[in-house]
C-alpha cells in the first residue's frame, strides 16, 4: 500500500495536482547544505509561488 502524501502547510491529503518543493538554505549566496523536500497541496503552492513573488496571500 502506497503512503499518502499529506501537505506540509495545511494537512490536507495531496493529490496529483500536489507538489515537492525543493528549499536550499542559503548563506551568503552560497548553498548551505541543508536542503528539504516539502510536499504542498495545489493551494499552498500558489500561496507560496504569491510569498515568493512579493504579493499579498489571498485572505
Amino acid at each position: 500500500m502506497k503512503k499518502e502524501k499529506i501537505c506540509r502547510r495545511c494537512g490536507v491529503p495531496v493529490n496529483k495536482n500536489g507538489a515537492i518543493v525543493k528549499i536550499i538554505n542559503w548563506k551568503n549566496g552560497e548553498p548551505k547544505g541543508g536542503i528539504e523536500f516539502l510536499v504542498l497541496c495545489e493551494n499552498c503552492t500558489e500561496d507560496l509561488d504569491l510569498f515568493l513573488s512579493g504579493r499579498k496571500l489571498k485572505e
